[in-house]
């Protein structure tokens, strides 16, 4: 994971900048409180006041050092636990000897990685120190120019310059650490991402082979068309346009109305034909009604209720033919199913 301690460092020093002024403050108040305690003590003394000017004069220190100590220790485990995310692992405590070894450890030192770093850090020392420079030299004029100061505003003054030089050192440092963690995260993120060689071996190795998916699902493609050709045989009807589609009929009394048991364009078409043929299944050549149930209808779906008119003057006149014994084969049957057709929605959509 990409982490930056530079972040942490720069932070913990800005943040320090502030604390450290407020500190100040209270330790400047505690001091003058404790001092008073202490003139008390020394006029009337006994063991019980001197103990209780120690116990005194310990808690303040510690209530005046908490805020800064407490505030910058859990700022430091904030800033680390954001830049990785919550993650804790005492992985890095153990013993890696392989670094010990001298080679290894020249080659880390002359590295691609190695420069990179020192190039940053040359980089920042140099703008820091730049900015250094010129809070510093401007200082020096303004001291000299204000005349002769007394102590505490001499004091005053550079605590105040210091302080400021302090926080524009820390949000320059804080600025490149963030952008340098930013380099760091695209770098790692761009180690972690998988060849494409490395994609391939994992989806094989949860979704099975590609090639072996795929003649899985051609087999599958081919049993679902062999079950469709064999449902030709029990068919009533099939419906043709005789070049290109073909869609087969059956119907069961008393369970709803007919349904799509084959179709097909082209090739497929064609072994469908050659299935009702066999089977001795009526053909009927009707263009329109051929193209309107291919575009309407799934298979094992019934058929729509604009075509219903259509479709059962198809399937009365193959009863009727059939109690006759004509035969199966219909061109340009009477039963004038496309007239009706030419004005259905599923017509003019096919």
């Amino acid at each position: 994971m990409a982490r930056t301690p530079e972040v942490v460092t720069w932070l913990v020093i800005m943040a320090g900048s502030y604390l450290v002024q407020h500190t100040v403050q209270n330790t400047y108040a505690f001091i003058a409180r404790l001092w008073s305690q202490v003139g008390d003590a020394i006029s009337k003394p006994s063991l019980a006041a001197d103990m209780c000017v120690l116990g005194n004069g310990a808690k303040g220190a510690l209530s005046c050092m908490a805020p800064a100590v407490l505030g910058t220790m859990a700022l430091a485990l904030l800033a680390n636990l954001a830049q990785t995310r919550g993650l804790v692992t005492f992985h890095p405590l153990k013993p890696t000897f392989s670094r010990l070894n001298p080679a290894k450890g020249l080659k880390r030192l002359i590295s691609p990685r190695s420069a990179w770093e020192a190039s940053k850090q040359t980089a920042r020392v140099s703008l820091l120190s730049l900015v250094a420079w010129k809070t510093v030299s401007g200082f020096v004029p303004m001291a000299t120019a204000a005349g002769p100061l007394s102590s505490t505003a001499i004091a005053s003054l550079v605590a105040t310059r210091a302080l400021g030089l302090v926080r524009q050192v820390a949000g320059i440092g804080l600025g490149l650490a963030v952008l340098d963690y930013v380099i760091e995260y695209r770098k790692i993120a761009r180690q972690l991402r998988m060849t494409r060689h490395e994609l391939r071996e994992e989806t094989k190795s949860t979704e099975g082979n590609p090639y072996v998916r795929g003649a899985i699902r051609r087999r599958q493609r081919q049993m679902a068309r062999n079950r469709m050709i064999a449902a030709v045989a029990g068919a009533d009807a099939v419906v043709l346009n005789p070049t290109h589609f073909a869609v087969a009929l059956r119907y069961v009394r008393g369970r709803g109305a007919p349904k799509v048991v084959a179709k097909g364009a082209d090739f497929l078409a064609l072994r469908i034909r050659e299935e009702a043929t066999a089977h001795r299944v009526p053909l009927v050549e009707d263009p329109p009604l051929t193209r309107a149930l291919y575009v309407a209808c799934d298979l094992e779906q019934e058929i729509p209720t604009e075509l219903y008119e259509a479709v059962a003057r198809l399937l009365t006149f193959i009863y009727s033919l059939k109690a006759t014994g004509r035969a199966t084969r219909i061109d340009g049957a009477p039963h004038k199913p496309a007239t009706p057709l030419l004005g259905t929605p599923a017509a003019r959509s096919a």
